[in-house]
C-alpha cells in the first residue's frame, strides 16, 4: 500500500494512468481497509475515480484521498515530456515522501512483503539473474526519506528521453555499485523472474515447470507477453489453463464481483 509505512495485511498497490491524461491512480488493496492516493504529474488536475476503481475500493473497505502531486519543476518536465517517463519520477517522489510499496499495473504480489518493509533500506529487484539489464522500476519497496532514492530522482537532470529504460532501469544498477550501503539488491527472483524473453514468457504464462517458491511478486512483463496470451488473460483462462502462474492467482484474494 502506498501512503505511510504500509501497515501488515496490505495486500498491493498499482499504479496507471487515468482517462489518457498524465496522472497515476496508486491503488491499494488492503484486506482490512486503507488508502488510495492519486498523484497527477505536471500540475495537471486529478479526475475523480474511475467507477471501477471506486468500486474495488469499496468492496475492500478502503477510503480514496485525490492529491495534487507535481513530477517536476518546470525546467525538468519540459525535459521529461512522456507519461510513462513522468510517472517514473511520480513514484520516487511519492516513496521519498511518504514511503511503501510500488507495483507496476502488471506485477502480481504472490507473498507478503513484511520483510522488505521492515527493513530500513530500499528495495529493489536485479533484471536479469545477474542484474545485467540494471535494476527495474516496477517493483520499489522503500521507507520514507531514503537517500537512494533522492540520489536517483536528483539524477533525472540529466535525463534524455531517446534512451528508454536508462533512468528507470540502468542508472538505479550504477547508483547502486556507486553506493551499495544505501540499497538492499534483491536476486531476479524476488520480483523480476521469469525475464521477458521469448522461452520465458512461455514459462511464465503457459508451462507448469516455475514454482515461484523464492518470488515476492512477478511481473507480467506487459508490451512483451501481450501477442502471446496476456491480451486474452481473465480469471476464465486463468482457471482453464493449469500453468504455475494461474495455479498461484487462483490461490489469491479476488475483489467482489470478479467471478
Amino acid at each position: 500500500r502506498h501512503g505511510g509505512h504500509p501497515s501488515r495485511g496490505a495486500l498491493c498497490a498499482r499504479a496507471r494512468h487515468v482517462c489518457g491524461r498524465r496522472a497515476l491512480w496508486l491503488r491499494a488493496l488492503p484486506r482490512g481497509g486503507g488508502r488510495v492516493d492519486a498523484h497527477t504529474a505536471g500540475g495537471d488536475r486529478l479526475p475523480p475515480p474511475p467507477p471501477t476503481e471506486r468500486g474495488v475500493v469499496g468492496a475492500r473497505g478502503a477510503a480514496a484521498h485525490a492529491t495534487a502531486y507535481p513530477a517536476a519543476d518546470r525546467d525538468l518536465r519540459a525535459a521529461v515530456v512522456h507519461a510513462a517517463h513522468r510517472a517514473d519520477i511520480v513514484r520516487l517522489r511519492a516513496l521519498l515522501e511518504k514511503g511503501g510499496v510500488y507495483l507496476d499495473m502488471d506485477v502480481i504480489a504472490l507473498r507478503s512483503f513484511d520483510q522488505l518493509l521492515d527493513s530500513r533500506l530500499p528495495a529493489l529487484g536485479r533484471e536479469g539473474l545477474r542484474g545485467e539489464h540494471g535494476l527495474c522500476n516496477a517493483v520499489i519497496v522503500s521507507p520514507p526519506g531514503a537517500p537512494f532514492l533522492a540520489r536517483w530522482l536528483e539524477a533525472y537532470r540529466t535525463f534524455d528521453g531517446s534512451q528508454w529504460a536508462e533512468h528507470s532501469v540502468a542508472l538505479p544498477m550504477r547508483l547502486a555499485k556507486a553506493q551499495p550501503a544505501d540499497i538492499r539488491l534483491l536476486e531476479a527472483e524476488a520480483f523480476f523472474w521469469p525475464l521477458w524473453d521469448d522461452a520465458a514468457l512461455r514459462r511464465l504464462l503457459l508451462y507448469r515447470e516455475y514454482g515461484f517458491e523464492r518470488n515476492f511478486a512477478t511481473h507480467l512483463w506487459s508490451q512483451a507477453a501481450r501477442p502471446y496470451v496476456l491480451s486474452l488473460w481473465s480469471p476464465r483462462f486463468a482457471a482453464a489453463v493449469p500453468s504455475a502462474l494461474n495455479c498461484r492467482t487462483r490461490m489469491l484474494p479476488q475483489p467482489a464481483g470478479s467471478a
